[in-house]
């Protein structure tokens, strides 16, 4: 949603870091792979 439509922000890169381990590792990833296809799907512009 956007609420100011003629006010942009600059692009910036997003990094995501977790920590190790099976089971943190796989909801990390699963979050991850949830906000990097939200971000392809609907780029900020």
């Amino acid at each position: 949603m956007q609420i100011f439509p003629d006010w942009e922000t600059a692009a910036l890169p997003v990094h995501a870091y977790y920590p190790m381990g099976r089971a943190i590792r796989i909801a990390a990833r699963a979050f991850v792979e949830f906000l990097s296809a939200d971000l392809v799907r609907d780029p900020p512009t």
